[in-house]
């Protein structure tokens, strides 16, 4: 499981979700979750935001998917009888370590 978390300015770094990452690339990352853990992620859908995987280097990313979905990721797929969400964070290019 990989802790998906945002920046808040003058503030600090709270925890959107727990999330199993299905595909990480340069562009985007793709994730499962148990709908159960992730009733804050509709509110940032398609907000671009300050985001850390894991605490590692922050990027500028948007939520821009999450739609119901039967589980495919391992550990996710053991509880397949239950409400499952797959969601799509597209990252923008460039480098920042402050927020803009």
């Amino acid at each position: 499981m990989t802790a998906i978390s945002r920046f808040i300015e003058g503030g600090p770094v709270v925890l959107l979700a727990y999330v199993s990452i299905t595909k990480n690339t340069r562009e985007a990352i793709v994730f499962e979750v148990l709908e159960v853990n992730a009733p804050s992620l509709h509110l940032f859908i398609g907000v671009k935001q300050f985001l850390t995987c894991d605490g590692d280097e922050p990027f500028w990313g948007e939520l821009v998917e999450l739609t119901p979905c039967t589980p495919t990721a391992n550990g996710l797929r053991l509880l397949a009888d239950r409400a499952a969400l797959r969601g799509a964070i597209k990252i923008y290019p460039g480098k920042s370590s402050t927020l803009q």
